[in-house]
C-alpha cells in the first residue's frame, strides 16, 4: 500500500513540474514537504471524502481545519519556506474562517527514514513541527500556529498517523489528523 502511494505521489509529483530525485543526496538537511494533495484521487489514491486535502479536527468541539499547500524545511537552520490554504468549519460544516498560511519557522523534524527497497529513495517519512503564521482572507492580524506534518513512510513508531495537526495558538487546537495525505522529499 505504502509502495502503490510512493509511485502515485510520484506520478504526480512529476506532473506537477517537481523534479523528484532517483536517489536522495546523501545528508542532506533539506526537505520539501507537500501538504494535502487535493487532486490525487485522479491518480489512483484513495481519498476520503472531496479530494486529498488534508484535514484536523479539535476535539474540543468538533471544528476542522483543511489545509492544502507546499513548502520546505532545513534541518540545519531550523528555517521554513511555504505556503498554502485553509478552511475552519464548524462541526457542523458552517464556515468560520478561510485564507492562507505561511510556513515561517522549523521547530524540529523526526524522520522514518525512506521506503525500504523502493526506487524513490527520495520520499522519506518522518514528522515536522513549523511555524505558521495564518492570515484569514476577512482581513486582520491573523494567528500564529503550530502545523505538525506527518508521512507514514519507512519505520513509523506508533501513535503517528499520516496527516496534519494544527494548534492555533491562544484559539483552538485541532490535535486529531482526520484525512489527506502528505510526503517529505530529500533533496
Amino acid at each position: 500500500m505504502r509502495l502503490r502511494l510512493s509511485v502515485a505521489l510520484a506520478v504526480l509529483l512529476v506532473l506537477s513540474g517537481l523534479t523528484v530525485h532517483a536517489v536522495a543526496a546523501a545528508g542532506s538537511t533539506v526537505r520539501t514537504f507537500l501538504v494535502g494533495m487535493d487532486n490525487a484521487q485522479s491518480f489512483g489514491m484513495v481519498c476520503a471524502d472531496n479530494g486529498c486535502p488534508d484535514v484536523a479536527r479539535a476535539d474540543v468541539n468538533g471544528d476542522t481545519i483543511t489545509m492544502v499547500g507546499s513548502g520546505s524545511v532545513d534541518t540545519a537552520t531550523a528555517t521554513a519556506s511555504g505556503s498554502g490554504t485553509f478552511v475552519h468549519r464548524t462541526a457542523a460544516g458552517t464556515e468560520v474562517a478561510h485564507g492562507t498560511w505561511r510556513a515561517t519557522r522549523l521547530i524540529n523534524f523526526d524522520s522514518f527514514g525512506q521506503p525500504f527497497g523502493s526506487p524513490l529513495q527520495a520520499f522519506e517519512g518522518g514528522i515536522a513541527r513549523v511555524n505558521v503564521h495564518l492570515t484569514p482572507s476577512s482581513g486582520g492580524a491573523g494567528h500564529d500556529a503550530i502545523l505538525t506534518i506527518t508521512c507514514e513512510i519507512g519505520s513509523v513508531p506508533s501513535g503517528h498517523h499520516e496527516g496534519i495537526r494544527l494548534n492555533v495558538q491562544d484559539a483552538i487546537n485541532f490535535n486529531t489528523s482526520v484525512s489527506g495525505h502528505t510526503v517529505f522529499l530529500r533533496q
